[in-house]
């Protein structure tokens, strides 16, 4: 079962991928479209942590999700873009960190805005 469940979430990554590359020529022909629904931010982090957590394993890397206090339990978002976003974040981060951690955070930044970081241990980049 477990093997079964990680071809399916790696099809669903493909899948991901290929809709990224789609997405990438609507943003060039300007046919980009934003659709904005109310989102989970415990399922958002669940499923970076599903992705991920393989990945981790493979490398030998401890990964952590962490959510801020008072970060609301539900916010307004394009969750498809915005797990896009996270996601090429992550694959960066994941792919210059030889050891140690790779972090996504979820912080409340003002009255109507979250925050969400993405923090390594890896190489990092040059000044």
């Amino acid at each position: 079962m477990r093997y079964a469940a990680t071809i399916h979430s790696s099809n669903s990554d493909l899948l991901a991928l290929i809709n990224d590359i789609l997405d990438l020529s609507k943003v060039e022909a300007g046919q980009m479209d934003v659709q904005f629904a109310p989102a989970a931010v415990d399922s958002i982090l669940e499923a970076l942590r599903q992705s991920f957590a393989p990945v981790a394993g493979n490398k030998g890397l401890e990964f952590a999700t962490e959510h801020g206090e008072n970060v609301p339990q539900y916010f307004v978002t394009d969750s498809q873009r915005l797990l896009q976003v996270l996601r090429n974040l992550l694959s960066n981060a994941f792919k210059f960190t030889e050891r140690g951690r790779v972090t996504v955070a979820v912080e409340r930044a003002g009255d109507n805005a979250l925050r969400f970081e993405v923090r390594d241990t890896g190489i990092g980049i040059a000044r």
